[in-house]
């Protein structure tokens, strides 16, 4: 598209067009007069902070996704970049004063920022804690399953209501831990702020889309401010605009929760193993103790599992328990 016809959409495309006109005045080419002075006065604040090197638009051009992006949003390839311009190393974000977006704000985009980064947050401790409210709320169920009846009850009953209910009420107490837990760790705003405004996880830290610098001045041309998203201090008074909070849903079931799920994977086998020590058999007490044991043998068994699956990660967590991250935030952010 020439500059012309750029310049003409330009209230529909208002910060690509600013975009457009930093990149061509840097590079002493013809600027509309009616932007120029403006434009001028970015330029010189800009080599005044020592930029060398040509500068080009990188635009709406599509990047490549990382791996580590992917699986939090494995649909998409390619994505507009975090970088608008480049001078010479210097990749840069660009943002018009007073107020503009943090981030293209769709639900799924702030559903895997935030994953990218609860995936690199490395701290055990937390996680562990919710693992052990998992460990002692699922031992009352171990302890409570030695059988009244036949042996054919106790195959027949995986689950009362009883016990369905305690499941609903450790899934609210969980989804409030969570809550807690992610609002008030530091690291998850400062995380999503900084991956919302570089894309080093989206499109990985080498990549032209993934941006080191955020650029931000006024239409007039005015406060120009070239900060690092590395400088701390910067990503810290962007996080407090943004006032970042996190919510769940839970994803559908279509029977109880994902533990009983769980269980039923395991279930059919289990049966069928138990055939022989009971089918056609009078059930005489020993008979019973036996089949007693075992499915203790197999609960225990199986919480082992479940253990370890949702020691591993925040991830492994959340689709344990069938919750969805909710990322509420303002978009609309003074740079």
């Amino acid at each position: 598209m020439r500059f012309k016809d750029h310049y003409l959409i330009e209230k529909k495309t208002y910060p690509e067009f600013y975009e457009t006109a930093v990149v061509r005045a840097w590079n002493e080419r013809t600027v509309k007069k009616d932007i120029k002075p403006f434009v001028d006065d970015v330029v010189s604040q800009l080599k005044s902070m020592n930029l060398t090197g040509k500068a080009r638009q990188l635009g709406r051009e599509n990047q490549p996704i990382s791996k580590e992006w992917a699986k939090h949003d494995p649909i998409r390839k390619t994505d507009a970049p975090k970088t608008d311009l480049i001078i010479g190393t210097h990749k840069i974000s660009m943002k018009l004063k007073p107020n503009a977006m943090l981030m293209s704000g769709s639900k799924k985009e702030a559903q895997a920022t935030l994953m990218s980064v609860l995936d690199r947050i490395k701290d055990p401790s937390n996680l562990d804690s919710m693992v052990d409210i998992v460990k002692n709320e699922f031992e009352q169920f171990k302890r409570g399953i030695s059988p009244k009846g036949t042996v054919k009850d106790v195959l027949k009953k995986k689950g009362t209501d009883e016990n369905v209910e305690k499941l609903n009420e450790l899934h609210k107490t969980i989804t409030k831990h969570l809550i807690d837990l992610l609002n008030n760790d530091d690291r998850v705003g400062i995380g999503f702020v900084k991956e919302a405004m570089s894309g080093y996880i989206k499109f990985g830290k080498k990549s032209e889309g993934s941006a080191d610098y955020v650029l931000s001045f006024t239409k007039k041309g005015t406060d120009v401010s070239l900060n690092s998203i590395q400088d701390k201090s910067f990503v810290k008074k962007i996080v407090k605009s943004t006032k970042c909070s996190i919510t769940f849903k839970s994803n559908k079931q279509t029977k109880g929760y994902a533990y009983w799920s769980t269980m039923k994977l395991d279930w059919t086998d289990f049966k069928e193993s138990l055939q022989d020590t009971y089918d056609g058999q009078l059930l005489t007490e020993g008979i019973i103790g036996d089949v007693i044991s075992k499915v203790k043998n197999f609960f225990a068994e199986m919480f082992k599992k479940i253990y370890k699956f949702i020691s591993e990660s925040i991830q492994n967590f959340l689709q344990f328990f069938g919750l969805t991250p909710e990322v509420k935030f303002n978009n609309n952010v003074s740079f």
